[in-house]
């Protein structure tokens, strides 16, 4: 990926002689990002950016129109967050995610179930550490040197960016069942760990999880107390082309994991 840089680093010169400092091209991405799934272009520097820290957050999502039991038990939507060792322009992170594409018509799959396509989004963030919209986020160790787009590249070489939720009365599931496989991909080639480093909330609730598979495999409340855990087993979303590896510390629907791990935070 290096071997592009000169693409947008053309040798130019200030007047005292020195290199100047090269401005790099401009982010021009809708509120959602951009979607790698559909082609969206993303200036390779950008891709060059070098990871400093690596985060799973689960966001909060809408409770419009639920009772107060209702939203207490809604599932979150879990995504990547990065921060950059260097900001690009005023960007000094990341987020990846997997995330339901409207746009597309739902379909049905030979069981029965209803699957809505997603997109493999980047969005581009001007803040580090966690986002005020997340219930929960955990930080879990990253390998130094590591760009953006090596991540990117990876889970796309993998067929991860082809990817569909599946309706549960009229809500889409599978985020967590993707950023687990991504999790286990990341792992494999050592980007990323998953020992939880740290966590926000920090004190309390207090985190009952040991480490960022078992946090897959909750749900974080949205309303008070905010970020409270609780076991909720990973949906199965339907990639296309990659085959789900389950493994005994992944939380799936159904798996001994899970139901352990609702027996011990209910």
């Amino acid at each position: 990926m290096s071997s592009k840089h000169s693409k947008y680093y053309g040798g130019h010169h200030s007047k005292s002689g020195k290199a100047a400092t090269p401005t790099p091209p401009p982010l021009i991405f809708g509120p959602d990002g951009y979607n790698l799934t559909e082609g969206d272009q993303i200036p390779q520097q950008f891709f060059e950016k070098v990871i400093h820290r690596a985060y799973i957050e689960f966001l909060s999502v809408s409770t419009e129109g639920m009772t107060l039991d209702e939203a207490s038990r809604v599932k979150n939507h879990a995504i990547w967050k990065f921060d950059f060792t260097t900001p690009y322009g005023d960007y000094r992170g990341a987020r990846l995610s997997m995330d339901v594409n409207f746009d597309v018509a739902s379909s049905p799959s030979e069981s029965g179930a209803s699957f809505k396509p997603g997109g493999m989004m980047v969005k581009p963030v001007r803040y580090t550490e966690r986002s005020t919209s997340s219930a929960r986020t955990i930080e879990i160790p990253c390998a130094a040197g590591i760009q953006l787009g090596y991540v990117t590249f990876h889970l796309m070489n993998n067929r991860l960016h082809e990817f569909s939720f599946v309706n549960i009365n009229d809500r889409y599931y599978g985020c967590r069942d993707w950023m687990t496989q991504s999790l286990l991909l990341l792992g494999q080639v050592n980007y990323t760990g998953y020992a939880i480093i740290r966590t926000w909330p920090q004190d309390n609730p207090p985190m009952p999880a040991n480490d960022a598979y078992e946090a897959l495999g909750m749900r974080y409340r949205v309303v008070p107390p905010r970020g409270e855990a609780h076991g909720c087993p990973i949906d199965l979303g339907h990639f296309l082309e990659y085959n789900r590896v389950i493994m005994d510390c992944m939380p799936y629907q159904g798996t001994v994991k899970a139901a352990a791990l609702c027996e011990r935070v209910p």
